[in-house]
């Protein structure tokens, strides 16, 4: 993507790996993209992990902790750290969800349930900043061809669902247009 990036005549991409996990890492991600360009226009949640799916009670513990942690507690940090920028810059914020997050299945316990307080975390962000000026976005890409939903459907023809690729102009979309996407 830097590549293409550069070769469009844009700049260099800023390379911050980041452990989602640790919420300190997710605050550092966000400084180092302000040290760099001194703004930021648009943030994009689309991190995902679930754990095998397995009755409630089977659950591990740490499988847990680590579903709350990217698909909830991460996004938080994105808000909390990126929204003075946001604000700063009029810029946008998109969150990527799943159905699981509206309408829970079995088997899939910690992730539904981080998905649907990400929504709700989501829909209070997008209200906070009704009049900021930020536009604020879920976007839900429907079923694709994923590593995590290889790991969830091993069984599943892949070649006969989307790339993410093909969903990409959807999710800008919904960032740059209608905040109720």
């Amino acid at each position: 993507t830097d590549d293409a990036v550069r070769a469009a005549g844009g700049p260099d991409a800023v390379i911050a790996p980041a452990d989602l996990a640790d919420p300190l890492a997710v605050a550092s991600l966000v400084a180092a993209v302000y040290d760099r360009f001194q703004r930021l226009d648009y943030i994009a949640s689309c991190a995902a992990f679930t754990s095998p799916l397995t009755p409630l009670a089977h659950q591990r513990p740490e499988d847990w902790v680590s579903a709350i942690a990217v698909n909830l507690t991460a996004p938080f940090q994105l808000m909390r750290n990126a929204e003075p920028l946001l604000r700063h810059a009029k810029g946008a914020a998109l969150f990527v969800t799943c159905k699981e997050g509206q309408v829970p299945r079995p088997y899939y316990g910690p992730y539904a349930a981080a998905k649907a307080g990400m929504e709700s975390l989501v829909a209070c962000f997008r209200a906070e900043n009704a009049s900021s000026g930020v536009r604020v976005a879920l976007f839900d890409p429907g079923p694709i061809a994923t590593k995590l939903r290889a790991g969830l459907y091993p069984g599943e023809d892949a070649a006969v669902l989307p790339h993410p690729d093909a969903r990409a102009g959807d999710a800008i979309a919904a960032l740059l247009g209608d905040a109720a996407a």
